[in-house]
């Protein structure tokens, strides 16, 4: 029994140098197998051992991978501020949510006006309000106002979430109706999967961590990465039927299903914004009277 738990500890926890071989051979090995085409072939089999292999040792390796890198940043000044102080970190988080949206809306407008895609054109106008209330946001969340006046930011932000759900009810209608298919090439869709999961699963984390709204700035840059994390998701279902379903009209009822949802968690979110916010000024001007 010592003998198969040493042996099982040596499969699972091989040094660095082992497990560094082993991660390029088996994920290299696997990638190589799909483009050349080799699935139904013996290196093809040996490379999914070869890779689950890998899979397995560096996940159960993770945890020690993720504390070292933890200590690490949290050794170093700018990222030990980005980990420890909010602030800093929502500030970060939105400045580059901002420089991304303006170099996106940028090139989608251009191939807008240069295809004459009406497509195009609602994405850039989705991205351009994503733009105005990341900018509105930035300017707020490094100046020193009273907790009324952040309270009154989370209201226009509802206010802007609100007219953002006529662009984003155009896009699902424009992907339900079947003028707009999205697709991937290759294995991306699988890394754009993992991805829109992620921020999903994030932005849901963060509204929880946020929902006392204790500081409304903080609580509408949550709220806008779960809308936006929303649409993806919606986009994300397109490209995954487009890539494998072959029923046109389970296609149709799933976007319907999921546009339609999408376009009421947006309505939701905005009027509850909204509303909790008019009954938290209220409750200050009656407190101050």
């Amino acid at each position: 029994m010592e003998k198969f738990k040493e042996i099982m500890n040596r499969l699972l926890y091989p040094n660095t140098f082992v497990f560094l071989l082993f991660f390029i051979i088996g994920f290299g090995s696997v990638i190589a197998t799909f483009l050349l085409q080799l699935e139904n072939n013996v290196l093809g089999y040996i490379s999914y051992i070869l890779s689950a292999y890998a899979l397995i040792i560096t996940i159960v390796k993770l945890p020690n991978m993720y504390k070292k890198c933890y200590e690490k940043l949290d050794s170093i000044k700018y990222s030990n501020k980005f980990i420890h102080d909010t602030n800093f970190r929502n500030f970060i988080v939105l400045y580059l949510g901002f420089i991304f949206n303006i170099i996106y809306i940028v090139y989608k407008f251009t191939i807008s006006i240069v295809f004459h895609s009406a497509w195009l054109g609602a994405t850039s106008i989705y991205y351009l309000l994503l733009i105005s209330i990341r900018y509105y946001l930035l300017r707020n969340i490094k100046r020193d106002i009273s907790y009324e006046k952040k309270v009154r930011v989370y209201r226009l932000i509802g206010i802007l979430i609100f007219l953002l759900t006529i662009v984003i009810a155009g896009m699902s209608m424009s992907i339900i109706t079947g003028h707009k298919t999205i697709s991937y090439p290759g294995h991306i869709i699988y890394v754009v999967a993992l991805y829109t999961f992620y921020n999903f699963v994030i932005a849901i984390l963060n509204l929880v961590k946020y929902r006392k709204m204790y500081n409304p700035i903080f609580s509408s840059v949550k709220m806008i990465s779960l809308v936006t994390a929303c649409m993806s998701m919606l986009v994300l279902q397109t490209a995954l039927i487009s890539a494998f379903g072959n029923d046109e009209n389970f296609g149709v009822m799933m976007n319907s299903i999921t546009g339609i949802a999408v376009i009421l968690s947006v309505i939701s979110i905005a009027i509850y914004m909204i509303k909790s916010s008019t009954k938290i000024i209220k409750q200050i001007k009656e407190n101050e009277n």
